[in-house]
Parts: structure tokens; sequence; C-alpha cells
């Protein structure tokens, strides 16, 4: 069971029009634990979930009246917590794939490593024998 006061930070956060993730990340920069963090964001985002299908299915209320404006083309202006709260976040990286180097690069570099490690001890072992080659051939 995740700490409630996080709950409550989350949710409170969330209120404001943070996103879960900022809300998240502020968190874990202070100090607290990772899987509390996800737990209690997976709590309020089901939290959030639950609401907007209750409020889905509560009988519609009666319609506000609003202003008539002089330009009746004018789009109308959709607040940051209405935006959020119809999106459910990501709360985790849980089943995402990482990116993987390409096993055929990591063989190659594995190889030529090899290659020229055992061409550094052959240097090495064999120096007497190379230097009386390359005298000859001058």
């Amino acid at each position: 069971m995740p700490n409630e006061f996080i709950v409550e930070g989350i949710k409170n956060a969330v209120k404001k029009g943070e996103s879960l993730q900022q809300a998240m990340i502020s968190f874990h920069n202070a100090g607290y634990d990772k899987k509390e963090i996800e737990e209690a964001a997976r709590i309020v985002q089901t939290m959030q979930v639950r609401s907007q299908i209750s409020s889905r299915t509560l009988p519609p209320q009666a319609p506000q009246r609003q202003p008539i404006t002089q330009n009746p083309s004018a789009k109308p202006v959709i607040q940051k917590n209405q935006v959020a709260s119809t999106n459910p976040q990501k709360v985790s990286s849980y089943g995402e794939k990482k990116s993987e180097p390409k096993k055929t690069l990591i063989i190659l570099l594995t190889i030529l490593i090899i290659l020229s490690l055992g061409a550094l001890i052959s240097i090495f072992l064999f120096k007497e024998s190379l230097i009386s080659f390359f005298d000859n051939l001058f």
C-alpha cells in the first residue's frame, strides 16, 4: 500500500493542472521510493477513470446558458484541466521494449578487440624475430 501522503499529493498536483508524470517526478526528486510513487499514481489514475465513468453514466443536467458572443465562428476554449482528465496519462514504463544494440555490431566489435589483443600479444612475444626480419628487409 503506497503512502497516503503521496496519493494525496499527486491528486492535488493533477487537480492544479500538473501532469501525472510531472507529479511523479517531483515526488521522486523529493526522495520518495519509485515503487510507492508508481502505486500511488496508479491509484490516482484509476480514481480519475472511475470519476469519468461515473460522470458519463449520470443523467444529463439542464444545459447552462452561455453568453452570446459577437463572433459566431469563435471556437470554444478548452481548459487545461479538461484535456488532462480526458486522456489517461502514462504511469510507468513497464512493458515497453528498451532499445537494444544490434547483436551483429556487438559480435563484430568483440572479434575486432580479440584480433587486436592477439596482434599485440604476438608482437611482444616475437619482437626479436620481427626486428631481425625487418633488419633483413633493409
